[in-house]
């Protein structure tokens, strides 16, 4: 108990802070910046609200649950684009992402011009509830994003733009999956486990019925 109290100090070195020091000392030889956590939003707080990146591992597993025919693909609350750029190696024809923070939103877009995935990957600063084109989508990938307010709001958005059309809902570390399962035409096709952060993942599947 008193070492597991002590390596949860920030001062003190562990598997995961590791893991993430290496990695993002790689990706800074590369001129890329994914790994390395970064607070969002208003940054003068000291809330806790940080972006992180997804594990490769875990995307790789959650990408080879989607039918292949859902080929268009967007991150809601993209932080520095990583899941973007994975997203787009895996094959996914149209990759796109919305972000709200101004500062992240310039890393991600510097990522993605050092990967040459500039002018194949949109990325949109915007509240995710006032975004226009969720219809050019048919996957939908959030990161825990938002509150269950806002995941009410973006939910919605998503049902008015995209009447009848079949979507795919992946939700890594679902706190509030109200928003998605209240809705009885999106069905859960999948619960997945990250063992590297001890997070769940929810796949969800379902058409959206026309007014």
């Amino acid at each position: 108990m008193v070492i597991k109290k002590i390596t949860s100090l920030p001062f003190i070195p562990n598997k995961h802070r590791i893991r993430l020091a290496l990695s993002s000392a790689r990706e800074r030889l590369l001129g890329l910046d994914f790994t390395l956590p970064d607070r969002m939003y208003d940054r003068n707080r000291n809330d806790g609200a940080m972006y992180y990146a997804t594990p490769p591992s875990a995307l790789k597993a959650l990408f080879e649950t989607i039918d292949p025919s859902f080929d268009s693909f967007i991150d809601i609350g993209c932080g520095k684009g990583y899941v973007l750029y994975k997203a787009k190696k895996f094959g996914f024809a149209k990759v796109g992402g919305i972000e709200y923070d101004s500062k992240l939103t310039e890393i991600c877009r510097k990522n993605l011009k050092r990967l040459k995935m500039d002018s194949s990957v949109n990325v949109a600063c915007t509240d995710a509830r006032t975004f226009e084109y969720y219809n050019d989508y048919n996957v939908f990938y959030f990161f825990n994003p938002f509150v269950e307010e806002v995941m009410e709001g973006v939910i919605s958005r998503i049902v008015e733009q995209c009447p009848g059309k079949e979507v795919t809902i992946v939700y890594y570390r679902p706190r509030y999956p109200k928003p998605i399962e209240s809705r009885p035409f999106f069905v859960k096709q999948a619960e997945l486990y990250d063992s590297i952060n001890g997070y769940t993942a929810n796949v969800y599947r379902g058409i959206i019925p026309k007014e």
